[in-house]
């Protein structure tokens, strides 16, 4: 074919440009096919039949479903349903129950791990207020001591001057009794003698009263308070505080114990 093209000539070449030039050149459209050839009234006709012996041999007659194969299905379709309930509700129920045990496990977790801080807490605690108390209580049984050994030194020293103490402080006692006791003197006289006489059966004759020397000036005065006239006598053998009462009968006698 290249040796066709190269044999052409070169004049010829040029007339074929310059005819054509001249010619108008258009585009062909291919025509537009609505379908096949129409078919006769009969040839349509013979299609149908064909068809619908076609169809009449495709339907297969179909016999009524007997109980037992209606509880069958029944059956199967219950099966069905129940193995598919079954499989949801064993998913949602572990599901939920995978929920609902891990915040239950949460709460669980919770207060053991609560309880396990506050008895460490506790423990800690007791161990270091156990610590500091028995710090304390060294502390204060250091100060008892100290304290113990500087009364057991004073009281070292005071014994010493104990007995002289002593002696004094009976002696200012005596002092104060017998003060009080000669300060009460005329009353506890004239009580005593006045209640003596009282006891005097009556009618008694030739009554005499003796005290003590340190006595009658007592007596005289509490007589002469009570507006009464009793003649008595002194006896120095009586004791402070005694006396002594006669009569033509009887004798009474009381002494200051």
């Amino acid at each position: 074919m290249n040796d066709a093209i190269d044999s052409i000539d070169p004049s010829e070449e040029e007339e074929f440009k310059s005819g054509s030039e001249d010619i108008d050149i258009k585009p062909w459209d291919l025509p537009y096919w609505r379908g096949g050839p129409k078919k006769t009234k009969a040839e349509l006709l013979a299609e149908k039949e064909k068809a619908e012996a076609e169809a009449e041999e495709e339907v297969e007659v179909v016999e009524p479903i007997t109980v037992e194969e209606l509880e069958a299905i029944r059956s199967e379709g219950y099966e069905e349903g129940f193995l598919q309930g079954l499989n949801e509700g064993r998913e949602k129920g572990e599901a939920e129950g995978k929920n609902e045990g891990h915040i239950e496990g949460k709460e669980e977790g919770y207060k053991e791990g609560k309880q396990e801080g506050n008895r460490i807490g506790f423990e800690a605690g007791q161990a270091e207020g156990l610590a500091a108390g028995k710090d304390e209580i060294e502390l204060a049984t250091e100060n008892l001591v100290s304290v113990v050994k500087q009364l057991e030194q004073r009281l070292s020293e005071k014994d010493a001057a104990l007995p002289q103490v002593l002696s004094q402080l009976i002696k200012t006692a005596c002092e104060t009794i017998i003060e009080r006791e000669l300060e009460q003197g005329d009353d506890q006289i004239v009580k005593k003698v006045t209640a003596a006489l009282n006891q005097l059966p009556g009618g008694a004759e030739e009554v005499q009263v003796f005290v003590s020397p340190i006595d009658a000036p007592y007596l005289e005065q509490g007589l002469t308070y009570l507006g009464r006239k009793i003649d008595f006598e002194i006896d120095e053998l009586l004791a402070t505080g005694s006396a002594r009462i006669t009569t033509k009968q009887s004798l009474v006698e009381f002494s200051h114990q």
